[in-house]
């Protein structure tokens, strides 16, 4: 991610946690870690107070699977757009992160993930901050922001969106490949809008 051209962040502060169903974007703090192994610092955005692309495009590979694909159809194909090989889907109800479907994760890891409280976890920490976070390399990071277990997946660059329906949270789009990756702002923004949309889908089923 090229930081010398990343247009200025905003006011920081410290995360807090939030509610999840309150329409406070614009008040969750701007994340940062050091990715170790990576030599880079990286910045997350957060999800909806700043997007580096004004319209997002969904590529239409995705967006076609999005109208009439599986949830597992389209996690597959999200990953094969970013050259990555493994991912998760999870949906929030009653204030936890429900596995909804998951590509090449072992199953010692799908039985670990299968139920994901707020704040544990990648996953559990994008819904919390309500932006993305992402790790480097997975392998060599020391944020302690990933689970232990995860390592066993055998990925390294990674990142996790919080999946929203305007302000309400719905759940978190997850993503990993086999090398070190630093997520650019327009990979968040992308993955950020791939996320409304399935949050839109699942709404609108239930």
């Amino acid at each position: 991610m090229n930081l010398q051209n990343a247009p200025p962040p905003g006011p920081h502060a410290t995360p807090n946690p939030v509610v999840l169903t309150a329409p406070g974007i614009a008040l969750t703090a701007s994340h940062f870690f050091h990715a170790a192994g990576c030599g880079v610092e990286t910045r997350a955005f957060p999800a909806q107070s700043f997007l580096p692309m004004s319209d997002p495009q969904i590529p239409e590979s995705i967006s076609v699977l999005l109208k009439n694909g599986t949830a597992a159809e389209v996690l597959a194909a999200t990953a094969a757009h970013f050259d990555c090989q493994a991912g998760t889907l999870h949906l929030l109800r009653d204030g936890m992160l429900h596995l909804e479907t998951s590509l090449n994760i072992p199953q010692l890891i799908v039985d670990l993930v299968r139920t994901v409280p707020v704040g544990k976890g990648i996953a559990g920490l994008a819904a919390e901050r309500r932006e993305p976070v992402m790790l480097c390399n997975l392998q060599t990071d020391t944020s302690g922001q990933a689970r232990p277990a995860a390592k066993q997946t055998g990925m390294e660059g990674s990142i996790a969106v919080p999946m929203f329906e305007g302000t309400e949270l719905r759940g978190v789009l997850g993503i990993a490949k086999a090398t070190a990756h630093d997520w650019t702002a327009d990979e968040q923004a992308i993955l950020l809008a791939i996320g409304s949309a399935l949050a839109a889908r699942s709404a609108g089923a239930r």
